[in-house]
């Protein structure tokens, strides 16, 4: 009973991350076609987070896989903008 209880409130937190997410996209003017740019990490991390909080040890290692792969993720993606973004600075 408390798994269905934390899955539903996980689900409930990535609607209304997509929802937070998609008003900023929005209010920016930025492209639809980034927009799973901003929801993957989210959905995969949702995922894993589910998935860790069931008691079979493949899922649960499966689920720290994809928590741990959603914040490398982030994390390349500002580390390559970063990094695109000083090479076309430097070029001008």
């Amino acid at each position: 009973m408390s798994f269905a209880i934390a899955v539903g409130a996980e689900i409930s937190v990535l609607f209304a991350g997509i929802l937070l997410i998609t008003r900023f996209i929005s209010a920016f003017k930025i492209k639809r076609e980034y927009f799973l740019l901003f929801i993957f990490p989210l959905f995969i991390f949702t995922l894993g987070f589910s998935m860790r909080l069931t008691e079979i040890k493949s899922m649960v290692g499966l689920g720290f896989f994809f928590t741990d792969f959603s914040f490398l993720f982030v994390y390349l993606l500002f580390a390559i903008a970063l990094m695109l973004g000083q090479l076309r600075y430097w070029k001008k």
